[in-house]
């Protein structure tokens, strides 16, 4: 697993109020206690601030795993 994985597990963890263990790298929108459209704001909004990115609606729409997040995190385009 990588570094940026890691990150955001971590990050999803403390959002959703879980332990590491509740949010596998292969968790997705829905599969982890916490993890509904609220807690997936609060999470891309932690997101914004930790990396100073914005994010925007179409990806929003589009990060519904932790793997599509960390792929974007881990040097895909901005925005």
């Amino acid at each position: 697993m990588n570094e940026k994985m890691t990150e955001v597990r971590k990050l999803a963890a403390e959002v959703f109020n879980a332990s590491l263990e509740q949010v596998p790298p292969d968790a997705r929108f829905g599969s982890v206690p916490g993890w509904d459209s609220l807690g997936h704001m609060r999470l891309l909004m932690l997101l914004e601030e930790r990396y100073r990115i914005t994010i925007s609606e179409e990806r929003i729409r589009a990060f519904l795993s932790l793997r599509a997040i960390a792929e974007y995190l881990g040097g895909g385009e901005k925005g």
